[in-house]
């Protein structure tokens, strides 16, 4: 993003950017996969529920591997929990995007920080979300949580912080309150049919443009993380992930961080690099502001 903001300011002092559709009109995977779920759920509710735990557990174990000091962390590892609380969308959100599994969540903390949130969240913005979703049948639900959590929490925080560094200004009409309020009184069948194109957006927004533009694939890049963290940067980490006195004063468990990067060195199934990377990153942001648990 920082890039992106640089060589746009070479040209222009002023952006616009389009972000704020695929929360509105239902743009993430996240409309048609929480919903899917929740119907798996519902129709396994007649089974007790200590058998559906073990039937989710056997078709995550089959569906992945579990070899390696530290389990997977991927969609499937997470299923268990996720049929667990097929009824509840804020919880299925909040294990969706979660970097790790409940069980590796508590591992990590050694239990800290059970009783201080909900779902992974404080428990003040937990009783927020919960109040302004319930209200909301499904899909506007998950849009509230997506707008709330993704967009407000991570797009718009890293937009803002790359674009100043660049000495841009970033302005994002589809963020407009009241463009959001209009929005959320359309008919269902207007906003969200079909899943994931977006297509009232289409309709009003993009009338007068050749439609093919919009039909390509998105072509974004990821940076090579994992090949840095095996490499070079591997080895700056690797002293902080093996270092119980600098892990041990962020709450964090040493030995199960210590685990964690070998495993992830190892090359062990379903353990990407954002989960080691967050860890450091965190053992790092919290030395550098003095803040222990």
């Amino acid at each position: 993003m920082y890039f992106v903001c640089e060589r746009a300011r070479q040209d222009v002092k002023v952006a616009l950017i389009g972000q704020g559709p695929d929360e509105l009109f239902g743009g993430y995977t996240s409309f048609r996969d929480l919903p899917k779920l929740m119907r798996w759920s519902q129709s396994a509710r007649w089974l007790p529920a200590g058998f559906r735990a073990v039937l989710g557990r056997a078709v995550a174990a089959a569906m992945q591997s579990s070899r390696g000091a530290f389990p997977p962390q991927t969609r499937w590892a997470k299923l268990p929990d996720m049929l667990a609380r097929g009824d509840d969308p804020l919880a299925l959100y909040q294990l969706a995007y979660a970097l790790f599994v409940p069980a590796s969540q508590h591992c990590l903390l050694g239990g800290r920080l059970e009783h201080a949130l909900r779902d992974g969240l404080p428990a003040a913005m937990h009783a927020r979300l919960r109040s302004e979703t319930d209200s909301h049948e499904l899909l506007p639900a998950i849009g509230i949580l997506e707008r709330t959590l993704f967009l407000g929490e991570r797009l718009l925080r890293d937009t803002d912080a790359t674009s100043m560094s660049a000495s841009i200004e970033i302005r994002l009409p589809l963020v407009d309150q009241v463009l959001v309020e209009n929005v959320e009184r359309l008919p269902m069948s207007n906003r969200f049919d079909p899943i994931g194109k977006k297509a009232a957006l289409r309709r009003i927004g993009l009338r007068g443009l050749n439609a093919q533009l919009f039909e390509r694939p998105k072509s974004g890049f990821v940076l090579p993380y994992d090949r840095w963290l095996r490499t070079g940067l591997g080895k700056v980490i690797d002293g902080t992930m093996r270092d119980p006195q600098a892990i041990k004063p962020t709450g964090l468990d040493p030995e199960v961080v210590a685990r964690l990067w070998q495993a992830f060195l190892d090359g062990a199934p379903g353990l990407y690099w954002s989960r080691v990377w967050a860890i450091y990153v965190f053992i790092r942001w919290c030395h550098r502001h003095q803040i222990y648990l």
